[in-house]
């Protein structure tokens, strides 16, 4: 259960970084639009950031103490865990035949297209 707390705590952190991103983008873009490094000086250092450090860490304290996000995600982790991955040798086998698959139908529609193309234009032109 330690180890599936460890991944847990680290998807909390990731949220909380992906909302500390966004949060300083948009700062810095509210302090340039209202010039306020011209109206508060200094303290706009703290706003730019400090803001997106308090919402990066309120929202690792909120996901971190609501039950209901808190269970979900170690629930998941926990399945995530029990998952059998394919091996190398099945993933590579799986992208061959995709791509000849690809490759094959690709070149069915293009003759049946040059076919249509020819029929059609001759249809039209005769």
């Amino acid at each position: 259960m330690v180890s599936i707390q460890k991944y847990v705590n680290a998807l909390f952190i990731f949220a909380g970084a992906v909302i500390w991103l966004v949060s300083r983008h948009y700062t810095e873009v509210v302090v340039g639009y209202f010039q306020l490094s011209r109206k508060i000086g200094g303290a706009t250092d703290l706003i730019e950031h400090g803001v997106p450090f308090a919402l990066a860490l309120l929202t690792f304290v909120i996901l971190r103490k609501n039950l209901t996000t808190s269970t979900f995600s170690t629930d998941a982790v926990a399945e995530l865990i029990k998952v059998t991955w394919p091996a190398q040798k099945d993933v590579v086998m799986g992208t061959i035949v995709v791509i000849i698959t690809v490759l094959v139908s690709g070149a069915a529609l293009g003759v049946l297209d040059l076919g249509l193309q020819g029929l059609i234009s001759t249809i039209i032109s005769g």
